[in-house]
């Protein structure tokens, strides 16, 4: 655990040593690693930081996403949290997308953002990258709700402006205007309404 927490700390800087080593294929399975919930946020954290610095592919790859989906059922919600974040992070790729939509998980991340737990601004930053996505991922957002949530999250940030938000209003306008910049997108929307 020890040495999981000094390249933990490693990654928040230097990623790319962590990725050029090749370490992100042995850490991805510390992920399911029996019931020691540390080792898994560790290993959450550490390739979270990877993904957030030198890009989510080498994630992917090792099987990191998947396990941190299969994760989002753990008792400890600490891991479900960091998970979370992981998989947010891998959202951002096309690759890691489809990913998340053949494990069906856009009602949970839907249900996390209107129960307003833990994992109720991953979620949020999970749906906000769909919609800077393709067709298919946009057509997810719609059909789990998640547009309204989406809307309503851009809302209560203007509203307040306090500038202390964890999903950027800034992000949020820019998915918006790349929905609506699809035709076909925007007449199922309104067609919707």
């Amino acid at each position: 655990e020890s040495g999981l927490m000094i390249m933990q700390y490693l990654s928040m800087n230097h990623a790319a040593v962590i990725r050029a080593a090749g370490a992100t294929s042995y850490i991805a399975p510390l992920l399911q690693l029996g019931q020691d919930p540390e080792t898994q946020i560790l290993a959450a954290k550490l390739l979270n930081n990877t993904a957030m610095a030198t890009g989510a592919s080498e994630v992917i790859e090792s099987g990191g996403l998947t396990m941190a989906i299969n994760m989002l059922n753990s008792s400890d919600a600490r891991v479900q949290e960091e998970c979370m974040r992981l998989i947010k992070s891998c959202s951002e790729e096309a690759a890691g997308a489809q990913i998340i939509l053949n494990a069906k998980i856009m009602p949970l991340l839907v249900h996390a953002i209107r129960s307003g737990g833990n994992t109720k601004n991953a979620a949020l930053g999970v749906l906000v990258n769909f919609l800077t996505l393709g067709s298919s991922e946009k057509t997810a957002v719609i059909e789990a709700g998640g547009l309204d949530l989406v809307l309503n999250e851009l809302k209560h940030q203007i509203q307040s402006m306090s500038g202390n938000h964890a999903v950027n209003t800034n992000a949020i306008v820019g998915a918006l205007f790349s929905f609506v910049c699809d035709k076909a997108l925007t007449q199922m929307l309104l067609s919707k309404i």
